[in-house]
């Protein structure tokens, strides 16, 4: 059985989501904190991500290098010292265990390229920040209400915006 996983740019997503940047105005621990938060409620709420990773810039020798949220499955992780937190993400996914499924979440193109490479998905920082609320009480026997088939949703959901962009590509592509 295939594990969720999801690798979280830390700064980056705190920078590009409103109420965590609000957060890191106030202080730098509040901004990690709500983010933080913010996973460990996903994980609670929506039980379909097996661990959260959420890598930070700083000195690990410093900061602890990893310590755990308030939620099991929730981890913060700190580069060490000389290395930053994308290179930090791109060792991790060239190291990943292929029996987990990642999603990266970053806006950094570096970032996503390079778990482009590795075949994990990758979520922009917006997408992140909205999708605790959606709805996982779907039936999952492919039915509708009224019985039709429907089609069957593919197995590595893609963002919205990733969706987006892929259908204009092609429209361009075949001259639609």
């Amino acid at each position: 059985m295939k594990q969720n996983t999801i690798l979280v740019d830390g700064y980056n997503v705190i920078h590009r989501v409103p109420r965590f940047k609000a957060q890191m105005e106030r202080s730098l621990e509040g901004g990690r904190e709500a983010l933080l938060r913010y996973c460990s409620e996903w994980k609670a709420r929506r039980r379909d991500v097996d661990q959260f990773y959420v890598v930070f810039d700083g000195d690990s020798s410093v900061i602890g290098g990893e310590r755990a949220a308030s939620a099991p499955g929730v981890r913060a992780l700190y580069s060490k010292t000389g290395e930053t937190a994308d290179l930090r993400i791109r060792r991790m996914l060239e190291q990943a265990d292929r029996r987990e499924h990642f999603t990266v979440v970053s806006d950094d193109n570096e970032v996503r390229d390079s778990a482009r490479v590795h075949h994990m998905t990758t979520m922009s920082a917006q997408d992140f920040a909205h999708i605790v609320n959606k709805r996982t009480d779907e039936p999952s026997n492919g039915r509708t209400a009224k019985g039709k088939t429907r089609p069957s949703a593919p197995a590595d959901d893609l963002a919205p915006g990733e969706a987006k962009t892929i259908t204009d590509e092609l429209r361009d592509l075949w001259g639609m």
